[in-house]
């Protein structure tokens, strides 16, 4: 192979095990209490409209909304309008496991 091919393969390696390892730290990192997997349900009030929705997230990732520590900048589905939610706190309780 030439060298500029086996760089190029270097550097996808690369990049895919960053990408990796990110998602694995956030999701160890910011995982609340009695989640499982990386998405996040939380159950929203948009302050606007007061309409209810859940909202699922993956924890250190925001495609549609900004994402400003544990609140997120964004629409409500509701409304269409812009607003500030805590999907953090918001978590929605899981079912209680039959034993």
């Amino acid at each position: 192979m030439s060298p500029l091919v086996l760089a190029s393969v270097l550097i996808v390696v690369v990049i895919v095990a960053v990408l990796i390892f990110m998602l694995s730290v956030s999701g160890l990192r910011n995982r609340r209490t009695g989640a499982t997997g990386f998405v996040q349900r939380s159950a929203l009030t948009c302050p606007k409209c007061h309409e209810s929705f859940e909202y699922d997230w993956v924890p250190g990732e925001a495609l549609t909304a900004v994402r400003l520590g544990k609140y997120r900048y964004m629409a409500c589905p509701k409304c269409r309008k812009w607003a500030m939610f805590d999907v953090w706190d918001a978590g929605v309780p899981s079912p209680p496991t039959g034993h």
